[in-house]
């Protein structure tokens, strides 16, 4: 049992770890760094943003509490909380936002 808690442990370390990479990547893109649009981060850098989504539910908790504890509101939580809305696809309960802790309050409201 404890071999299995610890696998779980070290696995959700290491989607955080690689979630965390991605993020710098769409985040310090330096053809972008004059872009006002967090949109083109993303699709500038599709692949590190779809590995991101590729991690699915599991990675869920992680974003929503790096996003709960960040103490900025700009391109990186926009781009985790335009992650956590891809994710939950239909389960989505916010449908209108502009900023990354705009989402997740309403989101926190409507779970």
């Amino acid at each position: 049992m404890f071999c299995c808690a610890l696998l779980l442990s070290a696995c959700g370390k290491n989607i955080e770890k690689q979630i965390e990479e991605d993020l710098v990547t769409i985040t310090t893109d330096p053809k972008l760094q004059f872009s006002s649009n967090p949109y083109v981060n993303i699709t500038n850098n599709k692949k590190s943003y779809d590995d991101i989504v590729r991690h699915g539910e599991p990675a869920l908790p992680y974003l929503v509490q790096t996003l709960k504890a960040s103490e900025n509101n700009g391109l990186k939580e926009w781009v985790m909380a335009y992650a956590c809305m891809d994710i939950l696809g239909e389960k989505n309960p916010v449908k209108e936002w502009a900023t990354g802790k705009e989402w997740l309050n309403s989101y926190e409201l409507g779970k």
